[in-house]
């Protein structure tokens, strides 16, 4: 199945913010606070919105530039030490796909849509590293994408179920030539992407 992708700003950004609902109150019962499924973060963020071949938005991520305005996760960890001075990063939140599109399958990978749309915007941003986090039953999507765990650095979310998170990082430089020494049935889909975002 074919997907395009959209980068939005946050008054364009209703269907994200729709999705983001669905997934997280709707589906898993998540109190994201007294905002709903929009909160402060929204306003500074880029807003990425995934479509099938038909239009029908399924899935949706959030991406700050430290340039633009505080990440989320400084509300709960303290980066210094671990985010290094000679890096751009953003931080990546609110990975949301429709629970018909989140299996990977041969005939529908929207996770490589996703991971192309951030590849495309980060490369254009300058971003040297990619910051997120993670529950552990969602763990193994950010290895296979080859982030770095950082195992003794967690947190509890409390918009999440309360729910243990671990910080992530990509290094994006590495991450070409990671991918084709560790991930070689992925890096040709991810050699095109790198090429596309160059563009």
């Amino acid at each position: 199945m074919d997907y395009r992708y959209e980068w939005v700003r946050a008054d364009k950004a209703e269907e994200a913010f729709e999705i983001r609902r669905r997934v997280y109150t709707e589906e898993f019962g998540f109190d994201l606070g007294g905002g709903g499924p929009r909160d402060e973060f929204d306003e500074h963020a880029y807003h990425l919105v995934a479509r099938t071949s038909s239009g029908e938005a399924v899935a949706s991520l959030r991406l700050v530039d430290e340039r633009e305005g505080a990440f989320e996760i400084e509300r709960f960890l303290d980066l210094e030490g671990i985010v290094q001075p000679t890096w751009h990063p953003a931080e990546i939140t609110r990975l949301c796909i429709l629970a018909p599109f989140r299996r990977i399958t041969q005939r529908s990978f929207i996770h490589l849509a996703l991971l192309e749309a951030v590849l495309v915007l980060t490369n254009r941003l300058g971003v040297t590293h990619i910051i997120a986090s993670t529950r552990e039953d969602l763990m193994h999507v950010y290895r296979y994408l080859l982030f770095d765990a950082y195992p003794e650095v967690t947190y509890t979310h409390p918009e999440i179920g309360n729910a243990l998170h671990t910080l992530m990082v990509l290094d994006l430089g590495a991450f070409p030539e990671r991918c084709r020494r560790q991930r070689p049935t992925l890096y040709p889909a991810v050699e095109a992407m790198i090429g596309s975002a160059k563009v």
